[in-house]
């Protein structure tokens, strides 16, 4: 989606430095909806547990981290949040609003994937072992015939896609 306005709702002082510092900024797309974002650096977020006296960013506090707040950095950074039906900026506002249902379908949906996956894989073992010395192997979810020298690398492929949905499984249940 195309961003039609960037309005900054607070400004950087002239002399504040653009390294420690954080602005406001609402993002209108063409949709007409307008996103209230928070764009940030390092250093504040590292001002920010010193005056809190904590050493974590609380959950709930949602931002988006440059390294330096400049005019031209804030637009890179808007624009690429847009990118893709404006996936990110959206999720980005609408983060704390996300139902835990919708994150619990989600994780359901991952743990059925890596199943099927799993599955797959020991079908696909099974065959590899069944026909070693064969030049052909049914794979029978594909209705295809592969050669040996196929079958490496779609295990490979499908022992990657389960190992990354771990891997994403595993920090949703760490939130």
């Amino acid at each position: 989606m195309k961003i039609k306005r960037i309005e900054f709702i607070s400004t950087i002082e002239k002399n504040a430095n653009p390294y420690d510092n954080m602005v406001e900024v609402l993002v209108t797309l063409e949709n007409n909806f307008t996103y209230d974002i928070t764009i940030l650096t390092p250093q504040y977020l590292t001002w920010l547990m010193s005056k809190d006296k904590v050493n974590f960013i609380e959950p709930g506090f949602s931002f988006i981290i440059v390294e330096e707040l400049t005019g031209a950095i804030i637009r890179k950074v808007i624009r690429e949040y847009a990118k893709d039906n404006s996936y990110w900026l959206r999720l980005q506002h609408f983060e704390d609003e996300i139902p835990l249902s919708v994150l619990e379908d989600l994780e359901m949906s991952a743990k059925k994937r890596i199943r099927e996956f799993e599955e797959e894989i020991r079908s696909l073992e099974l065959q590899s072992s069944k026909m070693e010395s064969s030049k052909q192997v049914l794979v029978p979810s594909e209705k295809k015939l592969f050669n040996n020298s196929q079958v490496i690398p779609r295990l490979t492929w499908l022992i990657t896609v389960i190992y990354l949905s771990l891997i994403i499984n595993n920090r949703f249940q760490n939130y």
